[in-house]
């Protein structure tokens, strides 16, 4: 017989780390690191509910005959799921760095990388590290344009 209850358990643990710093006048650096842990110990089986605010319908379900049940235990109006509990794991980061040239042009550049791990990933875990540059003149802000 299906469970009414998922006696669900997940447990998360995460960090979200950022750093800037200006070690000259003229080079800005930016640091993040993000952590995300989600392990998801919820049992897997089989779980049956009506659907909201509703009885149990008169007519039978064709559920009974699947599950060898008597005809008229569950009513047509019940849902049965298998769950699928999905874990995943995910370390992020992103390097940041601008130096200004002077009359008004900045360089900048930078890369990001992200590992992932879980149910949620096509293959079960995966990795990626692209870099970026770029070349811009200063706004009164300060930012690149």
């Amino acid at each position: 017989m299906p469970e009414n209850s998922a006696h669900a358990l997940v447990i998360t643990e995460a960090a979200n780390l950022k750093l800037s710093m200006r070690p000259t006048r003229k080079l800005n650096l930016l640091a993040h690191y993000k952590y995300d842990d989600r392990n998801n110990r919820t049992p897997i089986d089989m779980f049956a509910f009506y659907d909201v605010n509703m009885a149990k319908a008169a007519a039978a379900s064709p559920f009974n005959t699947a599950l060898g049940l008597a005809p008229n235990m569950l009513g047509s109006n019940i849902n049965i799921f298998d769950n699928r509990p999905e874990s995943k794991k995910v370390n992020q980061f992103d390097l940041d760095a601008d130096y200004a040239l002077g009359a008004g042009q900045r360089l900048g550049g930078g890369s990001s990388g992200r590992k992932s791990s879980g149910a949620a990933t096509a293959r079960g875990s995966t990795a990626s590290m692209p870099a970026r540059a770029s070349k811009g003149r200063c706004m009164r802000s300060g930012a690149l344009r």
